[in-house]
């Protein structure tokens, strides 16, 4: 087996072909850059990256799907990625349930969304802010509700004695 190499235009080291990518669009098919410079740089931009999809996140996500009606998945290949998905689940359903619950505390806007659709009403960035709003709220009444029913009887001994200093406020009123 003949081993080929190649010189990384970043880290200018040679490396074997194994540790570049490989790329169709370039003359020897490998892309310029190795592996652990490309993981490098990604490491590096991840910030920006983010900030930049925050940014544009709606005309990514519409081009996306553009993308998805033009070149539709083949049946094999989206058979192939149900199969995956099931398999991984199976084989990690703790972190499964850890991931959901993540999403439900943090209202993701897919779980956000889910919810939206079991109620039967139309999902748009709109919706889905004012729907986690809602959900927030709940969540806050619900938080206090549990608060004041174990602080209760503090607050009746509380008003009871604001009652009674109400009542001889009243007397000395009118006995002055």
């Amino acid at each position: 087996m003949v081993v080929s190499f190649k010189k990384c235009t970043k880290c200018n080291k040679v490396k074997p072909m194994e540790e570049f990518r490989l790329d169709k669009s370039k003359p020897d098919g490998h892309y310029p850059r190795c592996r652990s410079c490309l993981k490098e740089d990604r490491y590096e931009n991840k910030e920006r990256t983010h900030t930049y999809y925050i940014k544009h996140k709606e005309r990514i996500i519409s081009k996306i799907r553009e993308r998805q009606r033009t070149y539709p998945m083949s049946s094999t290949s989206y058979e192939r990625q149900l199969k995956n998905g099931k398999r991984w689940r199976a084989d990690n359903q703790e972190r499964v349930k850890e991931l959901a619950q993540q999403a439900v505390m943090e209202l993701k806007d897919f779980y956000v969304a889910a919810i939206l659709r079991q109620g039967g009403t139309e999902v748009t960035p709109e919706t889905i802010i004012l729907k986690r709003q809602q959900v927030l709220m709940k969540r806050t009444l619900k938080q206090f509700k549990k608060w004041r029913e174990e602080n209760e009887s503090d607050s009746a001994d509380v008003q009871t004695e604001q009652y009674e200093n109400e009542e001889n406020y009243g007397r000395d009123i009118q006995a002055g």
